[in-house]
């Protein structure tokens, strides 16, 4: 079984004028980049018709383009933005898939998308213990600041 690849992303018009977060996945069997039409209508954005025939993901989905359109788009924790043509498509799948290998395509990691949430919570976790320890050793430290007061005020 293929693992699938994706994060979020923020999608905007070029106008910048209204965006929005979606999940995106990468599927490498595709040659043009797909969003849902419900996203367009969210966006409030009418795209382009067009006459493209017919694609095929990696799970066999078969998608028919109504219609294309120009946006751009960044990972929210990263603002290196990209201009892309999507292909506009009615069939319900994710809000977004861009083509691409999943080897880090557009700074997606090339990582399963279950490995991710994981390796995010195991990031969280350790990030939270490193908060923790610097905070019993500012208070260990508060102590012993308060404890040396104390001797040298017995000491006079």
């Amino acid at each position: 079984m293929e693992e699938s690849y994706g994060a979020n992303i923020v999608l905007f018009p070029r106008s910048g004028n209204t965006s929005e977060e979606v999940h995106a996945d990468v599927d490498k069997t595709l040659s043009h980049n797909l969003l849902s039409k419900t996203v367009l209508d969210r966006l409030k954005l009418q795209c382009t018709p067009c006459q493209a025939a017919p694609l095929t993901d990696k799970k066999g989905r078969n998608h028919i383009p109504i219609g294309q359109i120009e946006l751009v788009w960044h990972k929210p924790d990263y603002h290196e933005e990209h201009t892309e043509i999507f292909y506009v498509v009615k069939s319900g799948l994710p809000d977004v898939i861009l083509k691409g290998s999943g080897n880090g395509d557009h700074g997606i990691p090339a990582r399963p998308i279950m490995n991710q949430v994981q390796s995010t919570d195991e990031e969280k976790r350790q990030a939270q213990k490193k908060v923790e320890a610097e905070k019993k050793r500012a208070e260990e430290e508060q102590k012993r600041a308060e404890d040396r007061e104390k001797q040298q005020g017995q000491e006079k």
